[in-house]
């Protein structure tokens, strides 16, 4: 490590060596790439993404990203990696979420006709292709609310939230599966700091709200949700999540205005993602992933 350097470049060159945050966004390309979801910018020639306001966004390069990371977030993030938040995502919020949702899925195709597929326990997964349903909704149909709590639909947050043009770079816990089952009674949850399990989600967003334990922690997006999804198929061969019948997934980080939207991959294998309304969402016994923006 070099000696010249200020107590706070220390701290987050060894932060950035603990994450191997040079490889992972490296990885992270590579991988965005191959699916599809980067191209070539016609006017900037570099590597990104058309936004749904036909803007290009460059891929977030690596010294953006080190810049970003200051005092107060160089603690928060060496805080969060303790614990479990190691996973660098970079998540191409701008794009399309149905353009997103089709790469998805054929990626899901690839790895059916490879035979690699397996599930979020790894088991097998015998993908049902013969019945796909994509069921797609307007871009801004959905609105988000980022930690101030505030609603914006998907062009507003594009001029209004965003650290890097078009993009979102975060951190989530690295497991197919983030919830666990309770030995007494069978049921899943998701899994506190102190041990317990938590089975609805407005429990769990409470906690997020006022136990410091989750402090700078946002529900998960759907767009982020596919950029760890999209990673985990590429690296794994593995399908993340699940439902039954103790748990239904949610994506908290945006809502449907008009009440439950379903975007349906493939019918028989319930490859389906529910973005609740406000008020679909008290009736569910929903918990949900959360990330770390970086």
């Amino acid at each position: 490590m070099n000696e010249s350097l200020q107590p706070f470049e220390v701290q987050r060159e060894a932060l950035t060596e603990r994450l191997k945050l040079k490889e992972q966004w490296e990885s992270q390309i590579k991988i965005l790439n191959e699916v599809g979801i980067l191209e070539i910018l016609p006017e900037s020639q570099e590597l990104g993404i058309i936004g749904i306001d036909q803007k290009e966004y460059p891929i977030p390069n690596y010294e953006d990203i080190l810049n970003k990371i200051t005092q107060e977030q160089a603690d928060l993030v060496t805080q969060k990696t303790e614990q479990g938040f190691n996973k660098l995502i970079l998540v191409p919020f701008a794009k399309s979420l149905q353009e997103t949702i089709e790469l998805y899925a054929r990626l899901l195709v690839q790895k059916k006709h490879e035979k690699t597929l397996v599930g979020a326990e790894n088991e097998e997964f015998d993908l049902d292709i013969n019945n796909p349903i994509v069921d797609m909704t307007k871009n801004d149909s959905l609105f988000y609310i980022p930690s101030n709590g505030k609603r914006f639909t998907k062009s507003e947050f594009l001029v209004s939230e965003m650290r890097y043009p078009g993009w979102q770079v975060a951190l989530i816990e690295d497991s197919p599966v983030p919830f666990e089952k309770d030995s007494d009674k069978k049921e899943y949850g998701y899994k506190q700091p102190n041990g317990d399990l938590v089975r609805d989600w407005s429990h769990q967003l409470k906690l997020m709200k006022e136990n410091e334990s989750y402090i700078g922690e946002e529900e998960i997006s759907p767009e982020a949700w596919l950029a760890y999804a999209i990673t985990n198929l590429k690296e794994k061969n593995q399908q993340i999540d699940f439902q039954n019948e103790s748990i239904d997934r949610c994506w908290l980080g945006a809502f449907s205005k008009k009440g439950e939207t379903v975007y349906s991959l493939f019918k028989n294998n319930q490859i389906n993602f529910h973005i609740y309304s406000p008020f679909e969402r008290e009736k569910s016994k929903a918990i949900f992933r959360s990330v770390v923006q970086i």
